[in-house]
């Protein structure tokens, strides 16, 4: 069991990473916006630890915005511990017996206007410090809701820190369009090239270089900055 629970954390931590790279691609804006409150916290030294990545409250905005849209959990299931009564607008008082099995379906919650305003839109803002007294509790459930969540997200940050630190992203063909078709996934393939930032002020005089990966091998890539 305990060996299955690390593999599944590891799937959608490579998920969510993934997806996240595609939103810094997609949205320049606010993949610098991100790369600022980075390099603003933590420096040109990259001393990242506890206190550094409490501080990254847009990064952390950034991630909650990108589980919110492509959530590695769309539904999930939950058991029911006692009887319990569900009130409904279309069926009216529907009755849980302890046991039931439930559907949660998050996808579906997560881009409900009702509870996220204009949902589609892709906006960080919504989960700061400031804003998040607007979301209905329980109503973003990142990683199912599952007891990890705060590893997780410190986890994705550490990541997210060192990538933003050293490269800027962008879609080799500028479009944001899938460049080719995974058959038998039925998934779109991203192709993603990787600039790495000049070190500008340790006048290193280096040249920017480019790295350019599908999605497949972004964990690959920065296995040796995750570590």
């Amino acid at each position: 069991m305990e060996h299955r629970v690390l593999m599944a954390a590891t799937e959608s931590m490579a998920t969510t990473l993934t997806n996240c790279i595609q939103c810094l691609a997609q949205h320049p804006d606010i993949q610098k916006r991100a790369y600022h409150e980075v390099s603003a916290k933590i420096g040109c030294q990259h001393r990242i630890n506890w206190e550094t990545l409490r501080e990254l409250h847009y990064t952390e905005a950034f991630i909650k915005e990108t589980l919110r849209l492509n959530t590695p959990f769309p539904r999930f299931e939950r058991v029911v511990k006692r009887d319990f009564q569900l009130c409904t607008d279309m069926y009216g008082p529907v009755l849980l017996p302890k046991g039931s099995i439930v559907s949660v379906l998050a996808v579906v919650v997560h881009t409900d206007p009702d509870y996220f305003p204009e949902p589609m839109i892709f906006n960080p803002d919504r989960f700061l410090p400031g804003h998040q007294h607007l979301i209905t509790p329980k109503a973003f459930m990142p990683f199912a809701n599952g007891p990890r969540m705060k590893s997780a997200f410190f986890q994705l940050k550490h990541l997210l820190a060192h990538l933003l630190l050293n490269y800027r992203i962008e879609y080799i063909d500028q479009t944001g369009n899938e460049s080719t078709k995974d058959t038998l996934r039925n998934i779109a393939v991203y192709n993603i090239k990787f600039i790495k930032h000049c070190n500008i002020n340790n006048n290193c005089g280096e040249k920017c270089t480019e790295v350019k990966c599908a999605p497949d091998s972004i964990m690959n890539h920065f296995e040796d900055k995750a570590t």
